[in-house]
């Protein structure tokens, strides 16, 4: 195993006791890395994340974490490396924001130990690096669900874990928190974070990712360095739909629908 390796998936085949969803999926993620994953709704996305997460068994094949199969270690082991930021957060008791939060540092103290004045600073920090420090003491029930998504997003910065696995942790967030998300994500690959997050936008993966994939109907139909992989004629297949491919004046490349080229539904 290379020494800088979080985490691999080799000849994975995934899915649920009554159907499969894919088999023969193989990823890794390195130390330092944004890794992407894009496909449409139902490819399959969300069940190789509770995969390679050790949420759902493997129906074939071998999830690693730092070279270890996954379903040989214990959750509490699991989490001292990978945070998890599923696709929405909410919570039916009425916890604060930074006791959500708190919850990312069990992981580091004693079991049944109150937390310390450092992880309620980590905590804090958490929060105000998301731009969500005043909602610290709001009862998270009373939160929009963008709020309440940049909250768990916080908790999993707090974990401080080498890996942070995210599923669409933009989806439910305005343009400005969409920004301050994204930057986030760039800054923690910056200190040697591995990043493996699924999107639905193009533009999230030529803004940040190292490595992309691109699945469908439960395959892996490409996965790469983005300026090979994200070429249009492949978007276009996986997403049914014409696109068009720009250079902004800062060189980063954007991709929109090319509503010229789209008919009516009939």
């Amino acid at each position: 195993m290379q020494p800088d390796r979080l985490l691999s998936a080799d000849d994975l085949a995934i899915g649920y006791a009554s159907r499969s969803v894919g088999r023969d999926l193989n990823l890794e993620l390195q130390a330092g890395e944004v890794f992407c994953l894009l496909g449409p709704n139902g490819c399959g996305k969300t069940t190789l994340f509770k995969t390679l997460l050790g949420l759902l068994p493997a129906q074939g094949g071998t999830v690693r974490l730092r070279g270890t199969d996954i379903a040989a270690l214990s959750r509490a082991e699991i989490a001292r490396t990978l945070a998890y930021v599923p696709q929405m957060q909410s919570s039916a008791f009425p916890f604060t924001a930074e006791e959500i939060v708190l919850m990312g540092r069990v992981i580091h103290r004693p079991a049944f130990a109150s937390p310390s004045k450092e992880d309620r600073a980590i905590a804090r920090h958490a929060l105000e690096r998301l731009g969500i420090g005043a909602l610290a003491e709001r009862d998270v029930t009373r939160l929009s669900g963008g709020q309440r998504q940049l909250v768990g997003i916080a908790r999993a910065l707090a974990q401080q874990a080498a890996l942070i696995v995210m599923d669409e942790p933009t989806a439910s967030l305005d343009f400005g928190n969409q920004a301050r998300v994204l930057a986030e994500i760039r800054h923690l690959a910056a200190q040697g974070v591995g990043i493996l997050l699924s999107t639905h936008d193009p533009d999230h993966a030529f803004a940040l990712a190292s490595r992309v994939a691109l699945m469908k109907n439960g395959a892996i139909v490409a996965q790469g360095n983005v300026a090979d992989v994200m070429q249009q004629e492949r978007l276009e297949d996986i997403y049914n739909v014409p696109v068009c491919l720009a250079n902004l004046p800062n060189g980063q490349k954007i991709c929109a629908p090319d509503f010229a080229a789209m008919r009516p539904q009939r």
